[in-house]
């Protein structure tokens, strides 16, 4: 999570690995990610359908700009239908946050 110091418009960007899911979910699997402000979904950054089975990790990266004020939080979401699961690990999963002013 990140608790913005100060007010002002941010670039929040995020990188969500997922393992593998070998497991066939009937009309495919869905992968979804989105930032979330003090609890609420913002922003949807990415969403991903693959009508068979995960062959391998798949990554999903998004970026937005964010008017935040003082002490807002920003969480990340991520969903999947199928079994997989969000990867542990500051390479497989990042969250940044940079004040534009």
């Amino acid at each position: 999570a990140f608790t913005a110091p100060v007010a002002g418009r941010y670039n929040i960007s995020y990188t969500i690995q997922f393992n593998s899911d070998t497991t066939l979910v009937s009309g495919g699997s869905y992968l979804y990610t989105s930032i979330k402000i003090n609890g609420n979904f913002y922003h949807y950054g990415q969403g991903f359908r693959n009508s068979v089975i995960w062959k391998g990790d798949t990554t999903l990266s998004a970026s937005q700009l964010v008017n935040l004020a003082a002490n807002d939080v920003v969480t990340l979401w991520a969903y999947s239908d199928g079994a997989n699961t969000v990867s542990g690990g500051t390479e497989r999963l990042s969250l940044a946050a940079y004040l534009l002013g």
